[in-house]
C-alpha cells in the first residue's frame, strides 16, 4: 500500500534482507510471496529508493513475450540511461532475449524489481524470459519477484545453493510492536492498547492501516471477528468519503490501470486532485511505480468496490465505449482492444485491428497482434483478421500456423498477390518448394500490385533455384527485378537481389555475387526488413564458405545468428547454424562443426522441414573426415531421403556424391550407382566429379581418375572453390601415384598450400601423412572398429567383396570383441548362426560353414601373418600380429589414466593419443549384437572419462578452446552430462566467446528440461 512518508512504517529487518544483509549478499533471486494487502509494493517502493533499481509492474500484457521484453528493457534503460541495448523490431526466442539483456548489463550494479508477477502463469511464453534472466544475470545484478504466488519456474537449486531469499506473508505481517508503532508514532493514536487489533488482523498490513484510519476518526471502537474486519472497516471508510470520490473509485475499479485524463473524459472533472488526495492519504488508489502518470485501485479495494458498488450494465457499456475511444485516440491500442473485448464488440475490434495493425506491430510486436486476434472467435474473423494473424505467425517463424491462417483468406481459390506470396513464402521457407511453386501459379500477374508481384516472382525464383531449374529461376528473377525497380520498393529490391545472388553463386561469378549481396543488404536495411537482413547475411556466409573464406563466413554469422535468435526466425536460425558448421568444417574444427550441424538438424526436424537434408549432408561429411563411417552413412542416407522427398537437386546431388565417396572402397558397385545418379543432374557439381575420381581410383583406373580429378580442378578454379580444388589435387596425386608418373608429390604439396591458406590445419596434417605414406612401402595390417568396421592393408581399405560373405567379417568382429581370448567353435557357431544346432556329429554343414568363414578371414588378414589362430577346438585373434584400434585406445587410455592418478606429466601425451584414436563407438553398425555391447560400453565410458580429464587439464592451463572441444565430444556421446555442459559454458566464456557461451547455456537448459531437471544458474565465475 502506498502512502506519504509519515504513514509508512520503517521495517529495518526486511530492508536488510532485501539489501543483502543477514548473510544474503550475493543472492541471485529474492521473492516476496503473499496475498493482496501485505504491503509488498510499499516495502519495495521504500527500499528501492536507496539503491539503483529498475522497476516494472506486470500486467496481463506481460503474458506475451514481446511486450514483457519491451517493458523490462524500458525499465532497465530508466535506471541505466547509457545502456547499449537495442532489440530488432521482431523478437521470438525468450532465452536469447534474456541473454542479450544480461550481456548488455555487463558489470552494472542493478536490482530488477518485477511486481505483480502472479499475472503470469507457467504456460506463458514470457515466463521463459523471467527464468532466463534469473539464471543468467551477472553477479552484480539481482532479480526481485513480487506477487501472490510463488515464481512460475523451479527454484529449488537456487534455494539449496544459497542464492534465493524468500519473504512470505509471515515475514511481511506486522508484529504487535509494529502495529503499536504504526498507530501511535505514525498516525498519532496514543493511550490505547492495540494488542486486540494485532490479534484480530493477524498483522495484515492493509487491514491495520485501514483500521488506523477508522480509529483516528472514531469509526471503530470495538473488536470484530477477523473474517469480517476488512469489509467492516472498508465500508466505514468508503461511506464517509465525499460522493465524487466514491463515484470516481467505483469507475476506476473497472480498469486495471488508468490516468486522470481518462477519468476526466469519463465524466469526472476533478479526477486529478481527487487521485492526488487519495494517494497522499494512502487510501484506495496507488501510483504505479513502473508507469509514471498511471494509477491503479488497490487490489482488495477493487474487489470490494466491484462487489459492494456495482455498475449497471447499460452504464458499463457506455463506460467501456468511451474508454475505448479515449485509449485509441491517445495511442493505447492494447487497452482500447481490452475495453472493446469487455463490450464483446467483435466488429470494432476487427476494425481497429485493420486500421492500426502496423502501430500495434510496432509497439507490441507479433505477440500483440496475435493477442488481439485471439479476442475474436475464429468463426467471426474477417479475411483481413486471418491475414494479420498469418503475417504475425510468419514473423515468429511459425510457418504451419501462418499457413493455416492465410489459407482462411483464400476465396474460391482466388486471393490477392500479397496473400499468395505470403502463402508461397511459408511453403518455401519450410522447405516445400513444390507447394511454393504451385501456390505461385495461382496468381495471374496483372501489374496492379507490382510490389507483391515482384516478391512473388522472387519466391518462385528461389524455389526454382532449390530444384536445380536454373533457366526457369533466371526468368522469374528477371521479372522480380524489373517489377522491383519499377516500384522502387526496398523490400522487393532486397528479395530480387537475393535471388540474383543465388544465381551468381550457381554460376561461380563471385564479383556479381558480391554486388547483389551488397545491394540486397542495403535495400533490406533501408526497408527495416529484419528477416531479409538475416537471410542475406546467412546466404552471404554460405557463399563465403563455398569460396573458402571460412573466417569471413564466421564474421558474417556473428551478426546474423544473434539476430535470428532474437527475432525467433527459426528457419534462418537453423541455416545460420548450418553455415557456421560448414565454415568450421572447412577450418578442420570438427567438434564445433558437429555441434552446430546437429543443432541445425534438430531445429529443421522440430519444424518438420526437409531443409534438414542440408545440415545432414555436412554432418555426414564431418563424420567421414573424423572416421566415424557408420554415422556418416546414416546421415547421408537420411539426407538423400529428405532431398528426394522435397525434389531438391541442390540438396540431393551433394548427398549422393558424399555417400558415393564414403562407399567407394567398401562397396564400389553401390558407389558407382550413386555417381551415375548424381551425374544425371549435370556436371556442374565439383563434388560429383570428386566422387567419380575416387571411384576410378578404387577400380585401379589411374587414367580415368586423373581425368575426372582434372575436370574437378578446372570447375573448382572457375568457381573460386578453393576447398574443392585442394581435394581434387589430392585425388590427382593418388591417380599419378597409381600411374607411376612421379608427379604425385607436387600435387600433394600444392593441395597442402591451399589448405594452409584456408586455415585448415587438420587437412594439412592429413596431407603430411599422405606424403609420408607415398614414400613408405612397408605394408601394415590394421583393423578399424571405432566408428565402423574395416580392414586396411598398407593403409588401403580391403573392399567388401574380398570377404565373400558377411559371416567372415562378423567372425573377425567377434574375435576382436573377445580381445584375443580364445572362443570355442560351438560358441562361434551359436553367435554366427543363432538357432542352428552346434553338434558337428549331427550337423557337419554348420561346422563346414565356420571353416569356410575362418579360411576367408585368414585370407583377408593375410595367411602368413597368422592373425587368426585355431588351437584345438578354439579360435582367437593374435593381437600381436595386427593393430586393432579399440584395443590400442583402451591400452593408451588406461595407462594414461593410471599415470594421471599418480600425477605424472607423462599421462597427458598418452591421454591425448587415446582421445584422438576414438573416432566413434565400437562397431556402431552392430548396435544390437550382445557380443559387442560389453566392449562398446567400456570403450565409451573410458572415452568420456579421458575427455573430461583432458578438458579439466586444458582449462587449468588456459587452453579454453581445447577444453571446449573436449566438452563437445563428451556431449556428443552423452547429451545430458550436466558437468560437461557447465564446463563447456565456462570454457567458452573464459575464451572470450560470450555469445556462444550463452547459446550453449540455452542448450543446457533445454536438455535439462527434457529430463525434468532444474538447471543450475549461468556460472558466475566466468563473467
Amino acid at each position: 500500500m502506498t502512502g506519504q512518508p509519515g504513514t509508512v512504517l520503517d521495517r529495518p529487518r526486511l530492508s536488510a534482507l532485501l539489501s543483502g544483509g543477514d548473510g544474503t549478499r550475493g543472492t541471485r533471486l529474492t521473492t516476496l510471496v503473499a496475498p493482496a494487502g501485505y504491503g509488498k509494493t510499499t516495502l519495495l517502493t521504500g527500499w528501492a529508493g536507496r539503491t539503483r533499481t529498475a522497476w516494472h509492474t506486470c500486467t496481463a500484457e506481460d503474458r506475451e513475450l514481446r511486450p514483457a521484453l519491451d517493458h523490462l528493457a524500458d525499465a532497465v534503460r530508466t535506471a541505466l540511461p547509457g545502456l547499449d541495448f537495442t532489440l530488432p523490431p521482431m523478437a521470438g526466442d525468450a532465452h536469447a532475449m534474456s541473454a542479450a539483456l544480461c550481456d548488455a548489463l555487463g558489470s552494472a550494479e542493478l536490482v530488477l524489481v518485477l511486481d505483480d508477477v502472479h499475472v503470469m502463469t507457467e504456460r506463458d511464453d514470457s515466463v521463459r524470459l523471467l527464468e532466463g534472466l534469473c539464471r543468467q544475470l551477472p553477479p552484480t545484478a539481482r532479480l526481485v519477484l513480487s506477487g501472490r504466488r510463488p515464481p512460475p519456474f523451479a527454484v529449488r537449486r537456487l534455494r539449496d545453493g544459497g542464492q534465493l531469499v524468500e519473504l512470505t506473508a509471515g515475514d511481511l505481517a506486522f508484529t504487535a510492536d509494529e502495529v503499536a508503532a504504526l498507530l501511535t508514532d505514525r498516525l498519532g493514536l496514543c493511550g490505547a492498547d492495540f494488542a486486540w487489533l494485532h490479534r484480530v488482523t493477524g498483522g495484515w498490513p492493509i487491514a491495520v492501516r485501514l483500521a488506523g484510519e477508522a480509529l483516528r476518526h472514531g469509526h471503530v471502537t470495538d473488536p470484530v471477528r477477523a473474517g469480517q474486519f476488512f469489509d467492516y472497516v472498508a465500508t466505514e471508510i468508503v461511506d464517509r468519503e465525499p460522493r465524487r470520490t466514491r463515484e470516481l473509485v467505483r469507475v476506476a475499479a473497472r480498469f486495471p490501470r488508468f490516468r486522470p485524463e481518462l477519468l476526466v473524459a469519463l465524466g469526472h472533472p476533478y479526477a486529478g486532485e481527487t487521485i492526488a488526495d487519495l494517494v497522499s492519504r494512502g487510501l484506495f488508489v496507488e501510483a504505479l511505480p513502473a508507469s509514471p502518470g498511471w494509477f491503479g485501485v488497490l487490489p482488495l479495494v477493487r474487489d470490494f468496490v466491484r462487489t459492494r458498488m456495482p455498475v449497471q450494465d447499460w452504464e458499463l457499456r457506455e463506460l467501456y465505449d468511451a474508454a475505448a475511444r479515449w485509449f485509441s485516440a491517445n495511442g493505447h491500442l492494447d487497452a482500447a482492444l481490452t475495453a472493446l473485448a469487455e463490450l464483446d464488440d467483435i466488429d470494432r475490434i476487427q476494425g481497429l485491428l485493420d486500421e492500426r495493425a502496423d502501430d500495434l506491430l510496432r509497439e507490441g510486436g507479433a505477440d500483440a497482434v496475435l493477442a488481439a486476434v485471439r479476442l475474436v472467435p475464429p468463426e467471426a474473423r474477417h479475411r483481413r483478421t486471418w491475414q494479420l494473424a498469418g503475417e504475425a505467425h510468419q514473423v515468429r517463424g511459425d510457418w504451419s500456423s501462418a499457413l493455416d491462417c492465410l489459407n482462411h483468406t483464400v476465396d474460391n481459390g482466388h486471393t490477392s498477390p500479397d496473400v499468395v506470396r505470403r502463402i508461397a513464402w511459408s511453403h518455401y521457407l519450410s522447405g516445400a518448394t513444390a507447394e511454393a511453386l504451385e501456390v505461385c501459379g495461382r496468381c495471374e500477374p496483372n501489374g496492379a500490385d507490382p510490389v507483391a508481384e515482384s516478391l512473388l516472382a522472387s519466391c518462385a525464383a528461389g524455389a526454382r533455384w532449390a530444384r536445380g531449374e536454373l533457366a526457369e529461376c533466371r526468368t522469374a528473377a528477371r521479372r522480380a527485378m524489373t517489377l522491383a525497380r519499377g516500384s522502387g520498393d526496398d523490400a522487393a529490391l532486397a528479395a530480387a537481389h537475393t535471388v540474383h545472388a543465388m544465381l551468381a553463386a550457381a554460376a561461380g561469378d563471385r564479383s556479381v555475387l558480391a554486388e547483389h549481396n551488397r545491394e540486397g543488404l542495403r535495400h533490406a536495411e533501408r526497408a527495416g526488413d529484419v528477416l531479409s537482413v538475416i537471410r542475406i547475411r546467412s546466404n552471404r556466409a554460405s557463399h563465403l564458405a563455398e569460396a573458402g573464406d571460412y573466417r569471413g563466413a564466421l564474421a558474417e554469422l556473428e551478426v546474423a545468428l544473434p539476430l535470428a535468435e532474437l527475432t525467433g526466425f527459426t528457419t534462418y536460425r537453423a541455416f545460420c547454424l548450418n553455415n557456421r558448421g560448414e565454415a568450421r568444417l572447412g577450418l578442420g574444427q570438427l567438434d564445433e562443426a558437429v555441434a552446430d550441424l546437429v543443432a541445425a538438424r534438430d531445429i529443421f526436424t522440430a519444424i518438420s522441414s526437409s531443409h534438414a537434408a542440408v545440415p545432414l549432408t555436412l554432418l555426414a561429411e564431418t563424420y567421414r573426415q573424423r572416421g566415424d563411417r557408420v554415422q556418416a552413412r546414416t546421415a547421408y542416407e537420411e539426407a538423400i531421403r529428405l532431398a528426394e522427398l522435397n525434389d531438391t537437386a541442390t540438396q540431393l546431388v551433394p548427398a549422393l556424391a558424399g555417400l558415393a565417396r564414403l562407399l567407394v572402397d567398401d562397396e564400389p558397385n553401390a558407389s558407382a550407382e550413386l555417381v551415375r545418379r548424381a551425374l544425371s543432374f549435370g556436371g556442374g557439381y565439383p563434388a560429383v566429379l570428386l566422387a567419380s575420381a575416387a571411384l576410378h581410383l578404387s577400380k585401379g583406373d589411374g587414367a580415368a581418375a586423373s581425368e575426372a580429378a582434372e575436370q574437378a580442378s578446372r570447375l573448382a578454379r572457375e568457381r573460386g572453390d578453393h576447398a574443392g580444388l585442394a581435394e581434387s589435387l589430392e585425388l590427382r596425386a593418388r591417380a599419378e601415384l597409381l600411374l607411376g608418373s612421379g608427379h604425385e608429390l607436387s600435387f600433394v604439396d600444392e593441395a597442402a598450400r591451399i589448405w594452409q591458406g584456408l586455415g585448415n590445419i587438420r587437412a594439412e596434417r592429413r596431407l603430411a601423412a599422405v606424403r609420408a605414406s607415398m614414400r613408405d612401402d612397408q605394408e601394415t595390417l590394421t583393423i578399424q572398429t571405432l566408428g565402423g568396421f574395416r580392414v586396411l592393408r598398407g593403409g588401403e581399405p580391403v573392399p567388401v567383396t574380398a570377404w565373400q560373405s558377411r559371416k567372415a567379417r562378423d567372425l573377425v568382429k567377434i574375435l576382436v570383441a573377445r580381445r584375443g581370448r580364445p572362443v570355442s567353435r560351438e560358441a562361434l557357431i551359436s553367435l554366427l548362426w543363432p538357432g542352428e544346432r552346434c553338434d558337428r556329429a549331427v550337423d557337419k554343414a554348420t561346422g563346414n560353414r565356420l571353416s569356410v568363414a575362418l579360411s576367408t578371414a585368414r585370407s583377408v588378414l593375410g595367411a602368413r601373418r597368422g592373425a587368426v589362430v585355431a588351437e584345438g577346438d578354439t579360435v582367437r585373434l593374435d593381437t600381436g600380429a595386427v593393430t586393432v584400434d579399440v584395443l590400442s585406445f583402451l591400452a593408451d587410455a588406461q595407462r594414461g589414466l593410471r599415470e594421471w592418478r599418480q600425477e605424472r606429466p607423462s599421462a597427458w601425451p598418452l591421454l591425448r593419443m587415446a582421445e584422438a584414436t576414438y573416432t566413434g563407438d565400437f562397431l556402431e553398425e552392430d548396435p544390437y549384437e550382445d557380443w559387442a555391447s560389453e566392449l562398446r560400453e567400456e570403450a565409451r565410458l573410458t572415452y568420456v572419462q579421458v575427455a573430461i580429464v583432458l578438458a579439466g587439464h586444458a582449462g587449468r592451463d588456459g587452453e579454453h578452446v581445447t577444453a571446449s572441444r573436449y566438452c563437445l565430444r563428451v556431449l556428443e556421446r552423452d547429451q545430458y552430462n550436466e558437468p560437461a555442459h557447465l564446463a563447456l559454458v565456462r570454457a567458452l566464456a573464459a575464451a572470450g566467446s560470450h555469445g556462444e557461451a550463452r547459446r550453449r547455456y540455452r542448450t543446457y537448459v533445454t536438455r535439462m528440461a527434457e529430463i525434468d531437471i532444474e538447471p543450475r544458474p549461468f556460472p558466475d565465475a566466468v563473467l
